[in-house]
């Protein structure tokens, strides 16, 4: 059996977002125009019982209760990887806000912040 290896020359991840304080204030436009989310983390250790949602936007800067959401993502009180293994395009901006519902405008922030990163392009 032979073993090949390829070099890709295209970088698929350009940028690690990282947010110590993610709560209910939106992280606004976070790439700075269109981008792709290939995967991230919610850190949720603080609020052990309490789940958390991670809501991404395809929108400079939404709120809470008007913009509609991309993608939730649910962090029950611990760490929580999620990977889109085709990439989720954002056609506008990347935006987020955690929260304790994945309602529309609906949660607060939780107790103690959550910590997000984000792997884009």
């Amino acid at each position: 059996m032979a073993i090949t290896s390829n070099t890709i020359s295209t970088r698929i991840i350009s940028n690690l977002y990282v947010d110590f304080v993610a709560d209910v204030t939106p992280i606004t436009d976070i790439t700075g125009a269109a981008g792709t989310c290939w995967g991230g983390e919610v850190v949720n250790t603080m609020n052990p019982n309490k789940a958390m949602w991670l809501k991404l936007y395809d929108n400079a800067s939404p709120t809470n209760g008007t913009a509609p959401y991309a993608v939730v993502y649910a962090g029950p009180g611990q760490t929580a990887r999620f990977v889109f293994p085709e990439g989720l395009a954002f056609g506008t901006a990347i935006s987020a806000i955690c929260v304790t519902s994945p309602l529309v405008g609906v949660g607060v922030s939780p107790a103690n912040r959550a910590t997000i990163k984000l792997l884009l392009a």
